[in-house]
């Protein structure tokens, strides 16, 4: 009997010694021990649960978050284990007046509640109301007595809006500031860079929107812009008050670029290799670009971007930020938005040389009009003549 329990024991000790918060903690036991005795406060071991909270964050690749993550049972659920599960915010407030920490309540799918500590939330969130906020996360089991406590590195967010519905992590907008160009002036180099180019900052918000319109239905995008009115202009003097809203735009591609993604990251866990880079000139847009990133063109679309290379479309899109851009003539800034694929019909002639057939009856109209006119007045001449 003694040897039996002597092997569970031994067993059972080698199970939480290859947990993934053991390796986190570097087997620190005594900060793993305190973190899943459910009899210690956890704003006691705040530090403790902040370490491996960031631990999880700059260590465990996001490939490794995507591959080994098994939904959440709250049966068969074990500490130290990593697990991803949809459900519903109610509350948020800082976590044990620490910085850039956050405890959230949260109801399961289950219908059970349960918290989770997270070092950021959405700019979006109000600390200490009680909200219903659609909502997904992986992370570290910690305790799973009468309510499951997580640690996790992001919090991903569903608001109930176009976008959201879609299950696109609206939150992941954080990320990235949205500035205007008469702004750049008073900006430090840093957030120059981060506004204005395209950086590591980047990866999920916009990586993850074009992956996530990618699989939309054909049309899904363009119904929904149809039904926003938003002036060009505000692309460019107001990017932030239009982000995330689709607009529909009608133009003329100047040039259009296949960019390969070189993020490994990125093309691991989107599964995204390239995409197309847009530059379309509309009526509205004065002379200058609106850059129009998509997943992909139609069929027989070809790139390029040759003095007399134009192609007339219609793209919907979602506004990202605005971009400033090199060219031989120097530094240029455009509105950035992200689609998913255009709409061409390389059937139809250009707006240079179509006529609409209305237009054209009305020419020959005209015509036949002055004809006649011609015919009448020649032959009421010559019956003068023959007076």
């Amino acid at each position: 009997m003694f040897v039996i329990l002597f092997f569970l024991a031994v067993f059972a000790a080698d199970v939480s010694e290859n947990t993934l918060a053991k390796t986190l903690l570097q087997n620190n036991d005594a900060d793993w021990q305190s973190l899943t005795d459910t009899a210690v406060p956890l704003e006691t071991q705040a530090d403790a649960a902040i370490a491996l909270m960031h631990q999880l964050e700059k260590t465990v690749p996001k490939r490794f978050i995507a591959e080994n993550q098994t939904d959440y049972q709250k049966d068969t659920a074990a500490a130290g284990n990593l697990y991803q599960t949809n459900a519903a915010v109610i509350h948020a407030a800082p976590f044990a007046g620490k910085p850039n920490a956050f405890r959230c309540k949260v109801k399961l799918q289950d219908g059970s509640e349960a918290e989770v500590i997270t070092p950021s939330v959405p700019a979006a969130w109000q600390m200490d109301k009680t909200m219903s906020e659609r909502c997904r996360f992986t992370g570290l089991l910690l305790r799973k007595n009468n309510k499951a406590v997580f640690i996790t590195p992001a919090i991903r967010w569903y608001p109930n809006t176009f976008l959201g519905n879609l299950n696109f992590d609206v939150g992941s907008f954080d990320k990235v500031p949205v500035k205007r160009v008469t702004e750049i002036d008073a900006l430090d180099d840093e957030t120059k860079r981060t506004a204005f180019k395209l950086t590591e900052n980047d990866n999920e918000p916009f990586y993850g929107l074009l992956q996530c319109l990618a699989k939309t239905l054909p049309g899904t995008l363009e119904r929904e812009a149809r039904s926003n009115k938003i002036p060009q202009t505000d692309l460019f003097n107001n990017p932030a008050a239009v982000r995330g809203t689709p607009v529909l735009l009608f133009g003329t591609a100047k040039r259009i670029i296949e960019t390969k993604i070189t993020d490994e990251n990125v093309r691991a866990v989107l599964g995204l290799e390239k995409y197309y880079q847009i530059y379309l000139f509309t009526d509205e847009s004065q002379g200058n670009p609106v850059v129009v990133c998509v997943s992909s063109l139609p069929e027989r679309m070809t790139t390029g971007d040759a003095s007399d290379f134009a192609v007339n479309m219609a793209v919907a899109a979602v506004p990202y930020k605005l971009w400033i851009y090199d060219t031989a003539g120097g530094q240029h800034y455009a509105p950035l938005l992200i689609g998913r694929c255009p709409i061409w019909n390389p059937d139809l002639p250009t707006e240079e040389t179509k006529k609409k057939p209305n237009e054209t009856f009305g020419q020959i109209s005209v015509c036949a009009f002055f004809v006649l006119l011609l015919v009448w007045y020649f032959l009421k001449w010559r019956n003068r003549t023959k007076r």
